[in-house]
């Protein structure tokens, strides 16, 4: 049979007439007894296909309205099973469109609402892995229940023969080009909400025109990710033109030996995942000469959705294994193959793109370029994603042109936009952190949109670093050769010590699908731990002083009532007896935090507080001074800043050395609490002995030469 637009459908369908006994997937086996994977041929799922279809050909109908996109039925499900396969495709078998969504997305209000936009009057998920399916029936949607495997055969028995298909709509891949076939959306997402991608008969056909154009085939691969995303609906029509075989694994993430033992018993050809996850598997193949070992058996390891790096593709490098990257913007659909080498890449034949000038703020960056599909191709998407103005499909995909390709560069997204507008290429930062810190760090994120400079959060590869008094110097001194670079562009690619902000395993938001760190989630996240870093002298905080600016005239006027009106110099002292203890036990906090490594607050409490007791000190020590003297009150103030410039100074001269080799709690709280109990104590020696103090100085050398400059009156 011939097929005027090709699909999933189409390509199963062509599967059955010409090899109906090659395996479409691998499941795991129900029971315990028998092998660990069961096979499910083309030929048998047709067959569930069909059966279930017609099921739902007679009983959705009255619950599904004639909307603008079509006949849509929501189908809630993670995706990841052969029985979610089964729903997805007999529902397009039966005339309808799936609105997909995945039970990874938490959000029940967002999930209504997107089943509400599409018009989708019926929702069918699996009640017993859906939470809040509740909430959607409440709304006035109808939830219709999943059906395992087992009731689909008992609709009709057995045999295929005992299905009636005449009520199925003809299959020959006909209908009208814009016809949508599935509504799904990318992993992705736009102001907090997925992007919704319609799946329509030519957008479908162009796709699998080009899996036939590069003829690169797949006999046995790993699932990428869910059926519910658009990356692997594409790689499963491209497994399915070559009737070729998905292992649905109940996971995406392995222990080494778990990996090597599903490739070794599945045949696995090929591994199609997103870089964090290929990474991690990489990580992983270094300490384990099994899963190094079976991972060099494999056709190759592919990787989608962005870039792998160069630490990536040097450690496959090193340990034989062969890399191959597939990239494709955020609709899903791949533009470019892999001509040559790991990083050089062509455009497929047939299909009309251009590049512009990527802009960065004002300037033009010639070295990077966009990649726009222009209308005309066949791949190009609905007209809802196409530019208002030129009416071409902007990809937001930077590629740099070299002589004899491409070589792509990141998203547009990939950067950050910094306060002064200009643009911070985190991806880049990224790259160069995983090529210098990969033994060091499990998971990482560079963050900063609207802030002066890039800040770096950082999970330890270990949980015992947390702790460690070298792991902070180790990082810090790894970062070097990036915060080195003298080129002005590069400037804001650096990451200032001051920013390296260390964060328990476990506390990045990680894409369930890729296994990367979402850099949005992040920077909501950690957005009040950002701003206190930012902020750096927590001026906030000390605003909560002012309130205390006139307590020592307070304190005075009271003590003055008290003793008849008589005025003493030290009775302004008083209000900085709180501050005398709390200043030294700030600094015990700060200390035992950065030693310890503790929860972030530590550093933002033993800041403000010895912020907060420096206030009163710096402020009215001078009080005291001026009150005590009257004479040459312009040097004395100098006399008095120069030496805690110098004290400061001197504190600070080789100071992260010296915290490096002993420790914050040793230099931190340790001996600059003793300093500074030391000089918080001497404020009791001039409350109780300054007149004393005052008087023995006034017959003193110094008193004597300040009288030759003094005026007439002045106290000395």
């Amino acid at each position: 049979m011939s097929y005027r637009y090709l699909n999933h459908l189409t390509a199963i369908d062509k599967a059955v007439q010409t090899k109906p006994k090659n395996v479409a997937f691998k499941v795991p086996a129900e029971s315990k007894s028998t092998n660990g994977w069961r096979d499910i041929t083309f030929q048998e799922l047709w067959n569930d296909v069909t059966r279930l279809a017609v099921h739902w050909s007679g009983s959705l109908d009255r619950f599904v309205a004639d909307g603008k996109k079509g006949r849509v039925v929501g189908l809630w499900m993670p995706g990841e099973t052969y029985t979610d396969v089964l729903h997805m495709f007999s529902l397009q078998r039966a005339g309808y469109i799936p609105r997909l969504m995945w039970t990874g997305t938490e959000d029940v209000d967002l999930i209504k609402d997107q089943f509400e936009e599409a018009n989708a009057k019926v929702v069918i998920c699996d009640t017993k892995r859906v939470q809040g399916w509740e909430e959607l029936r409440k709304a006035g949607i109808k939830v219709v229940p999943f059906l395992t495997r087992e009731e689909i055969l008992e609709l009709a028995g057995r045999s295929s023969s005992m299905v009636d298909q005449s009520v199925l709509p003809y299959l020959d891949g006909s209908g009208d080009g814009d016809d949508i076939l599935f509504i799904t959306q990318s992993s992705g997402s736009s102001s907090g909400r997925p992007t919704v991608i319609p799946f329509t008969r030519r957008w479908m056909d162009a796709n699998a025109q080009k899996c036939q154009i590069d003829e690169y085939r797949t006999p046995v691969v790993l699932r990428t990710g869910s059926f519910c995303n658009a990356a692997q609906i594409l790689r499963a029509l491209r497994t399915f033109l070559y009737a070729d075989c998905i292992v649905l694994t109940p996971k995406l993430g392995w222990e080494a030996n778990e990996l090597a033992n599903i490739i070794i018993e599945c045949g696995v050809t090929n591994i199609a995942l997103y870089p964090a996850l290929v990474d991690d598997i990489l990580e992983k193949a270094k300490t384990s000469s099994l899963l190094a070992e079976t991972l060099r058996t494999l056709k190759n390891i592919t990787f989608v959705g962005g870039s792998l790096g160069a630490r990536g593709f040097k450690s496959a490098e090193e340990m034989g294994i062969k890399i191959d990257a597939k990239v494709g913007p955020t609709m899903g659909f791949q533009p470019v193959v892999r001509e040559q080498g790991p990083r050089l890449l062509k455009f497929y034949r047939n299909f009309d793109y251009e590049f512009i000038p990527f802009k960065d703020g004002s300037d033009v960056n010639t070295k990077l370029h966009e990649l726009i599909v222009l209308p005309n191709s066949p791949d190009c998407p609905v007209p809802d994603f196409l530019d208002p103005i030129d009416g071409k499909y902007h990809t937001k995909d930077l590629f740099e042109i070299v002589e004899d390709g491409y070589i792509f560069r990141g998203r547009t997204n990939d950067s950050i936009t910094l306060d002064n507008t200009a643009l911070c290429d985190a991806k880049y930062i990224e790259d160069q952190i995983s090529c210098l810190c990969h033994d060091l760090l499990s998971s990482f994120v560079v963050v900063g949109q609207g802030r002066p400079c890039p800040a770096l959060l950082a999970e330890p590869r270990y949980q015992s670093d947390i702790t460690s008094t070298t792991f902070r110097k180790t990082l810090l001194t790894r970062l070097e050769p990036l915060n080195s670079s003298k080129f002005m562009g590069y400037r804001r690619e650096r990451i200032k010590p001051e920013y390296v902000i260390i964060l328990s395993k476990g506390s990045l938001p990680i894409s369930p699908g890729k296994g990367a760190v979402v850099r949005s989630k992040a920077e909501l996240m950690f957005e009040e731990m950002l701003d206190k870093v930012y902020a750096g002298d927590l001026h906030h905080i000390l605003g909560t002083a002012i309130a205390f600016s006139n307590s020592s005239d307070r304190l005075a006027a009271y003590l003055t009532k008290k003793i008849n009106g008589i005025r003493e110099t030290g009775m302004k002292s008083g209000v900085m007896l709180p501050a005398m203890v709390i200043a030294p036990a700030g600094l015990l906090v700060y200390g035992f935090t950065a030693q310890r490594d503790l929860h972030w607050f530590g550093y933002f409490a033993g800041v403000a507080m010895t912020n907060w007791g420096a206030y009163f000190y710096f402020s009215f020590t001078l009080a005291y001074a001026v009150d005590s003297y009257y004479a040459n009150t312009s040097e004395m103030l100098i006399a008095m800043n120069l030496g805690k410039q110098a004290i400061s100074f001197g504190m600070g001269l080789f100071l992260l050395d010296w915290v490096l080799q002993d420790g914050y709690a040793v230099v931190i709280a340790g001996v600059f609490v003793g300093v500074l109990l030391f000089n918080n104590f001497l404020l009791l020696v001039f409350m109780f002995f300054g007149k004393k103090i005052r008087i023995l100085t006034n017959h003193t050398w110094l008193r004597n030469m300040h009288r030759q400059s003094a005026k007439k009156g002045d106290v000395l």
